[in-house]
């Protein structure tokens, strides 16, 4: 059963789909943990941190520890309510990045966008410049 676990665990860490973020914690919300099995989730705690991001592994996670708190001796309630916080930090940490990333993303496209406005810009202002140049040479060769 440890060695299930363990797979499903390391499953969270080989997959970079969502989806399958969304399946493998959904399963794992599915199972009953022992104390032992419990401990090995929050021992693995660095193996599926990354996909704490999203919010539907999160509520799996959240589920899980909701029935692990029902059936829990009072010492591991408190090694649970831990587990728990630190679920719900990482979540509001890498929700955080996500929106700086986003944010960054959205002010590059916007310095993008302006310096091509200002490259058109310049290139128009040059080849009216060039063509009155053009037109001056022509004048001063007439006359």
């Amino acid at each position: 059963a440890h060695h299930f676990l363990r797979c499903m665990i390391l499953s969270l860490l080989v997959f970079s789909d969502v989806r399958q973020w969304e399946y493998i914690s959904y399963c794992l919300s599915q199972l009953t943990f022992t104390e032992k099995g419990l401990k090995k989730l929050i021992d693995n705690f660095k193996m599926f941190e990354h996909a704490l991001c999203e919010d539907s592994v999160l509520n799996h996670f959240r589920s899980v520890i909701a029935k692990c708190k029902k059936f829990a001796k009072p010492d591991l309630k408190a090694c649970i309510e831990e587990f728990e916080e630190k679920v719900s930090k990482v979540h509001e940490e890498k929700k955080e990045q996500e929106a700086t990333a986003r944010n960054a993303e959205a002010h590059k496209q916007k310095i993008d966008s302006l310096d091509k406005i200002l490259l058109a810009k310049e290139a128009g202002q040059n080849d009216r410049n060039s063509a009155d140049g053009d037109t001056s040479c022509m004048i001063t060769v007439l006359i």
